[in-house]
């Protein structure tokens, strides 16, 4: 049997993060690791109190 790698449950989870960094310019958008510096520093940013 094979071994999953690439599930559905990874998959949504990037999915879920990339269309959070809709908007954003360049790798930003579409490359994960950039996105989710770019996701997690704009709700850093996006928190009042």
């Amino acid at each position: 049997m094979s071994r999953a790698i690439d599930g559905t449950k990874r998959k949504n989870r990037r999915v879920k993060l990339l269309k959070l960094a809709k908007g954003f310019k360049g790798d930003r958008k579409s490359n994960y690791k950039a996105a989710k510096d770019a996701v997690v520093k704009a709700l850093d940013h996006s928190y009042v109190g």
